[in-house]
C-alpha cells in the first residue's frame, strides 16, 4: 500500500504522527505505545499502520468509514473461526465473492458499500437465512406503578365513581367514569384504549456518545475474548423513527423477521435499538451474531448524554 501524502477528502497535507499525539492518555490501554498513524493536519481522516512498522492498513478513512471497516473486520474474524477455516482461506473465499484480485481484497482499503457487501457475505455464509432471527419471548404489557389503578377487595358490591365494583376488580380512574381492566394471568393487561400509550410507536436508536468510548468497548471485548453488553454511560441517542406495530406485536414479528427489515434500517455493530409504545419497551443489542435483548440498559440515561463533537486540527 502506498503511503498516503494527500488527503483524499479534504486536499490537507496528511504526515505520519506518533499514535499517542491521536489518542493521548488512552494510548498505553489500547496497546500503541510504539505505534504510528498517517493523519490529515486539516480534517483528521487517518489509517493505522502494520504494527511496528509505517506501512499504511490501507487508505485513510474518516470516522464513519473507519467505524464501518472495522465492523467489516469483526464479523470477517467471527465468519472464519466459526467455520473453522484459515485467514487465509478465507481472504481467498472472501476474493472470489467479489470478483477481486486477492491482492486488492483488503478491508483496510474498502469503501463504505464494499464493507457492507462483506458484513452481509459473511453472515449469510455462517446462517444460511442470511440473519439470525430472535430468540425471544414476547411480553403483554401490564399496568404496574400506575396512580390510576384500582383494585375493589371489599366482600360485598361497592360503588365507584358511579359505576358497580365486585370482588377483586379492578378499574382504571384516569377518567371520571371508571373503566375495567382485563387480567392477562392474573396481571393487569395495559388496554388499547389506555392514554399512555403512542401510535405510531417510537424507535430509538443509541450510538456511542464518543469515539473514545466506542474504543474502550470495542477494546474491553476484545481483551475478554467475548461480546459485553452495551453500558448506557457510553451511549447516546442518534435517531429517532416511528413504527407502525406496537412493542408486542414487534416482539412477536422479529421471531420470523430480520430486525433490520422491520425497522427498515441498518445498524452497525454494538448499536442499540429501542422499540416504546409508550406502555412496553423492547431493547435490543446488536452483536456479532444478530440481534440480542438486553434488560439492563439504561435507556433514560444514555439519552441525557450529548454526543462529543471533534474539532479539526488546524
Amino acid at each position: 500500500m502506498k503511503k498516503p501524502t494527500i488527503c483524499r477528502y479534504c486536499g490537507g497535507i496528511i504526515r505520519l504522527v506518533p499514535a499517542a499525539d491521536v489518542y493521548g492518555s488512552s494510548t498505553e490501554r489500547l496497546g500503541m505505545q510504539n505505534e504510528y498513524l498517517y493523519q490529515c493536519q486539516n480534517c483528521n481522516a487517518r489509517v493505522g499502520c502494520h504494527k511496528g512498522t509505517t506501512r499504511p492498513l490501507g487508505d485513510v478513512a474518516n470516522e464513519i468509514l473507519r467505524l464501518k471497516r472495522i465492523e467489516a473486520h469483526q464479523v470477517f474474524d467471527a465468519y472464519w473461526q466459526k467455520m473453522h477455516i484459515s485467514r487465509t482461506k478465507a481472504y481467498q473465499w472472501l476474493a472470489r465473492e467479489l470478483k477481486l484480485s486477492e491482492e486488492d481484497t483488503h478491508i483496510g482499503g474498502f469503501e463504505i458499500d464494499t464493507c457492507q457487501r462483506v458484513i452481509d457475505l459473511c453472515r449469510a455464509k455462517m446462517d444460511k437465512k442470511g440473519e439470525c432471527r430472535m430468540k425471544i419471548r414476547p411480553k403483554v404489557p401490564v399496568c404496574t406503578d400506575c396512580d390510576h389503578i384500582f383494585e375493589y377487595k371489599g366482600q360485598n358490591p361497592g360503588q365507584l365513581g358511579g359505576v358497580v365494583v365486585q370482588f377483586g376488580e379492578a378499574y382504571c380512574t384516569k377518567k371520571k367514569k371508571p373503566r375495567l381492566l382485563k387480567r392477562w394471568h392474573k396481571m393487569l393487561r395495559v388496554p388499547d384504549w389506555c392514554k399512555k400509550r403512542i401510535r405510531p410507536s417510537l424507535v430509538r436508536i443509541y450510538d456511542f456518545a464518543s469515539t473514545e468510548s466506542w474504543l474502550m468497548h470495542e477494546n474491553l471485548c476484545k481483551s475478554l475474548g467475548r461480546e459485553i453488553g452495551p453500558t448506557a454511560s457510553r451511549y447516546t441517542l442518534s435517531e429517532v423513527r416511528q413504527l407502525d406495530l406496537d412493542a408486542y406485536a414487534f416482539q412477536k414479528q422479529v421471531r420470523t423477521t430480520p430486525v433490520e427489515e422491520l425497522l427498515n434500517v441498518h445498524l452497525g455493530l454494538h448499536q442499540v435499538v429501542e422499540v416504546f409504545d409508550g406502555a412496553q419497551s423492547v431493547i435490543l443489542y446488536k452483536t456479532l451474531d444478530g440481534f440480542v435483548p438486553t434488560q439492563t440498559f439504561d435507556a433514560e440515561r444514555a439519552r441525557q448524554n450529548r454526543r462529543e463533537q471533534k474539532k479539526a486540527t488546524a
